[in-house]
Parts: C-alpha cells; structure tokens; sequence
C-alpha cells in the first residue's frame, strides 16, 4: 500500500485490516528505518535527503493518532526506531562537530588578533614545540 506524505509517497507492506493511522505509523517507521541505515552506514546526505520526508510523517501522526489507537507490537517498533535515530543522530552530529574543529581550529589560530585600539596586534612568538617518540 502506499500512503501520501507532504512530500513523496511512500510504500508501506500493510495488513488490509490496517486503520489510517496505521498506516501513517507504518510509513514513518519505514522512513526512521531508511534514516537509521544511511546514518549507520554515516551516508549524512543520504540521511538528510529523508528530513522532509520523515517531517511530513511525523506531522501526519501528529493530526490523526491517538496511541490508544495503535496496537502495543506497532508502537514498540515505533519507539524502537525512533531510539535508534535519537542515537545515531547524536553520533552524527558528535562526528561532524569533531570534522569542523579539525577544520577550524587551525584556521581559527592563524586569524589575526586585534589590540586595544582595533588596529592589528603584533604576532605573538609561537612556543617551540617538540615531540620525542621512544621505541
């Protein structure tokens, strides 16, 4: 069965007992699942590319669902997918914020500082550093 979202349609395997916000249900579980592989796999683009998607799911569960509504086996895998995406987006964003300072950091130690006055300060001596490895 596909369900329409805000966006795109999605294909949702469904009983044909399903109530509307089953279905609904379903496709956002299957969104979060597609979310969750690419940011396993740390595919952020791909990842990203499914905001919009998982957005208008979620705002259609949002209009349409009461939870007394949906079966207990449904609504675990609904909080279990919905878990699983909390921690990965929470890795993602861990690993991006280490990338930009790798990034950043040094870029942001050649920026040059200004004195008192505004006008550019003279260039500090830069400590001599050293790196001893031992065998």
């Amino acid at each position: 069965m596909t369900v329409m979202t805000m966006t795109q349609p999605i294909s949702v395997a469904a009983d044909p007992a399903d109530t509307e916000a089953e279905l609904v249900v379903r496709a956002l579980i299957e969104v979060l699942e597609q979310e969750n592989d690419a940011l396993a796999a740390m595919r952020l683009e791909d990842a990203a590319a499914l905001l919009p998607l998982k957005q208008s799911s979620a705002d259609a569960i949002s209009r349409i669902v009461r939870p007394v509504d949906l079966p207990a086996d449904l609504m675990t895998r609904l909080r279990v997918a919905a878990r699983m995406n909390q921690t990965l987006l929470e890795r993602a964003m861990t690993v991006q914020g280490r990338v930009i300072a790798l990034v950043a950091g040094p870029a942001a130690s050649d920026a040059p500082r200004y004195g008192a006055g505004g006008a550019i300060a003279a260039a500090r001596a830069v400590a001599p550093r050293a790196f001893i490895a031992r065998a």
